[in-house]
Parts: C-alpha cells; structure tokens; sequence
C-alpha cells in the first residue's frame, strides 16, 4: 500500500506539487516486475485520487501554463496530475477513474513506444528476469556475479542496473546493458509484449484521451532517449519525429512535453530551445521538487514520483 499521507502532505498554500504517475493496474500480482510500484493498483490510486481531490484543487497544465504565462498565482492546495510513457493502461484502468472525480490529466507519450508497442529498456529487463528459473549474471561495473535463484536476488540485481544506468547512461548504454542481459540469461530479445505492464495505447486511443476535455496529451521523445546525452542531431530529430507524428496519427497539436527520464542530465538549454522552437510552452522534468505558486520557468519544472 502506498503511503497516501504522504502525498496528501505535499499539498501546500504556496507550492504546488505536480504528481507524476507511469500506469494503474487492476491486477496486484504482478510479482517483481513491478516492485517499484511503477504502477499503482486500481484501488490505491482511486483512493488517492478521492483524497487529493477533497483536499486540495484539481487543475490542469494548460491552467499552469495560462497562470505562469499570465503572471497569477495559482490557487492555494493546487496539484496537478501527469503521466509519462504512453501505457495503454492509463486510458483503460485510469482514465474512468480520474473522470469520475472530476479530475484533469496531461498524458505525455514517446510516439514510437506507442506506434509500434516498445518496452522501455527498464521493462525489457524486468521482463527478461520474471521469465527465467536461474541464471549466473555478471554486470560490467561489478566484480562479482549475481545468481539469480530467488525473488530477493532478483531484485537486488535490478536495482543495481537501475542505479549505474540512470546514474551513468553515458557511460552504460541502455542498449548494451539490455542485450547483454538476454544473453546471459538464454532469452532472445523481447521488446514488444501486450502484458497490462509492458503494453502502449495505440492512436484512436491517444487521440480519444486527448480530446475528452479533462485531459491532454503531450510528446515525450520519439525512442524515450534522454534528450540532453545523445548528439544534438538525434535529439532535434527525436522531438520533431514525436511531434510530427502526434500530429498525423492523432490530430494533436500540443504545447506540452516532458523529458524522457527527467534528470539534471536529460535535458539543457539547447533542448529547451529547440522545443521552444517547436511552439513547447511547458515541459516538466522528473527532479523530486515543489513548485512555487507563482510559476517561474515552464522549462524547470520538478514532480513528485508517486510509487
């Protein structure tokens, strides 16, 4: 069970905490694959939703957008709700909940995950560790093996991969990482499964979510790649492709966006020119924070993981 005090707290007279969600699952048995409860169970959101709701207001990031542009200060005890990824499970399990409340949304999705059902290099290896028995795995930043023979096992060694390939993605690449991975494992490379974890929402779905009038929908790369480590090239070509092609598959012209992963490192001001060029008024990253209720930059925003 989440800790929904917690979250409760963070609500304030003069901060603002923008909440940031992956997917909502009716099912609990989902074992190691969602150990960092990347994924809310139904009731738990719900009942999260339903506090949020009777404590604080409910507003959406267009409504954030207009205050900051604006120079108004948002209403006392205001929080607003995102997403990141593009799972199909936000527009079938928490979508109907955020509508029976009443409450606003803003779905940010990685345009090639969804036109072609990818997991992320995170789900890959989860997915490949959940279907084995055993297996001897040896990492390039550890001396020693892991055997994996056990639940506990499993997890310590995922979350040593998360820890060095967020810390150093420069240094360790996702891609590497994931077929090294399958291969010590005797598994040939998964990248696309319809698990409710693993599986994206396709177009007339985003296209449906965008245009209900309690949501919106914004980019969040093409591939997920961080924005600020790979060449400048890739990342301009990253956001057009995910502009353009939110416009062709689902009618959406959006002025949102989030940066893939959302650390200090994902992001600088050459990324946030090139979506300012791109019509982008706002992009929040993934840095643990509050925000003034005065709104400063659009560009540096923080949120609050919920898991």
């Amino acid at each position: 069970m989440i800790d929904i005090d917690f979250y409760l707290s963070k609500l304030s007279k003069n901060m603002l905490p923008i909440f940031l969600f992956h997917g909502v699952v009716k099912d609990a048995n989902t074992g190691i694959r969602n150990y960092t409860k990347k994924h809310l169970y139904a009731e738990e959101f719900e009942l999260l939703i339903k506090k949020l709701k009777l404590k604080g207001t409910s507003i959406s990031m267009d409504d954030l957008m207009w205050h900051g542009e604006n120079g108004r200060q948002l209403p006392p005890y205001s929080y607003a709700i995102t997403f990141d990824d593009g799972f199909e499970n936000n527009y079938s399990v928490a979508a109907p909940i955020l509508e029976r409340y009443s409450t606003s949304a803003t779905f940010y999705i990685s345009t090639n995950l969804v036109n072609n059902n990818l997991m992320t290099w995170t789900d890959q290896i989860e997915y490949c560790l959940n279907n084995i028995s055993q297996a001897l795995v040896e990492l390039p930043w550890n001396k020693n093996c892991y055997q994996l023979n056990s639940e506990e096992s499993i997890i310590d060694c995922l979350k040593d991969i998360r820890f060095h390939l967020k810390k150093q993605p420069q240094i360790y690449k996702y891609e590497k990482i994931v077929d090294m991975i399958f291969d010590q494992c005797g598994m040939k490379i998964v990248s696309s499964s319809n698990h409710p974890l693993d599986k994206k929402m396709n177009w007339d779905q985003v296209s449906e979510l965008h245009h209900n009038k309690l949501f919106t929908v914004g980019g969040h790369s093409h591939n997920h790649v961080s924005l600020g480590l790979v060449e400048s090239s890739v990342m301009k070509n990253e956001i057009d492709t995910s502009i353009k092609l939110l416009k062709e598959k689902a009618n959406i012209s959006s002025h949102h966006y989030s940066y893939p992963e959302g650390q200090r490192h994902d992001f600088n001001e050459n990324v946030i020119e090139k979506l300012k060029s791109k019509d982008i008024k706002c992009c929040p990253s993934a840095i643990d924070g509050l925000n003034e209720l005065t709104i400063g930059s659009m560009f540096h925003l923080q949120r609050v993981m919920v898991d």
